[in-house]
């Protein structure tokens, strides 16, 4: 592999990899929205005095939720409702936990000590793969915003 390619290639990883961790935090974002929605706004939007008041409660209460790991957020949405996330939900944390922690790691340990190897990119290692960017990756998602609405419903009533 020439230096171009070999760069190109770095390129490509990297990209992968923000790409899938970009949705990681889209996915976290939208566990922390659900959780506003169906326990937040039921339990003390009637409590705030004024718009200020609530405003600074959403605040705190977002802060406080992005502060919790991935794992904490789901146990939190699992606590106020059960849903068929929890397995979709349960795969993306794995995958998340494995590419954040693991990725570069087991590269280095595979037989070619290069994790930018022309292997990395070409073989579907721990659903690392245009089919996990392009579909796996964004399924948990889909399923939240596909049955946010129902969830609402059912919590608010």
């Amino acid at each position: 592999m020439s230096d171009d390619d070999k760069g190109e290639h770095v390129k490509e990883v990297y990209a992968r990899f923000g790409l899938a961790v970009y949705c990681a935090q889209v996915l976290e974002h939208g566990l922390v929205n659900a959780l506003l929605v169906l326990k937040l706004i039921p339990s003390r939007r009637h409590l705030a005095r004024s718009r200020e008041e609530w405003e600074a409660e959403v605040d705190a209460f977002m802060d406080r939720h992005f502060e919790a790991t991935m794992g904490r957020m789901m146990k939190n949405l699992r606590d106020v409702t059960r849903t068929e996330l929890e397995n979709p939900l349960h795969d993306a944390l794995r995958r998340r936990n494995w590419l954040i922690h693991d990725f570069f790691r087991e590269r280095r340990q595979e037989k070619t000590p290069d994790p930018f190897s022309s292997h990395t990119l070409s073989t579907p290692v721990g659903g690392f793969s245009e089919n996990y960017l392009g579909q796996e990756c964004s399924r948990p998602l889909f399923l939240l915003r596909q049955n946010f609405g129902r969830l609402a419903l059912r919590s608010l009533g």
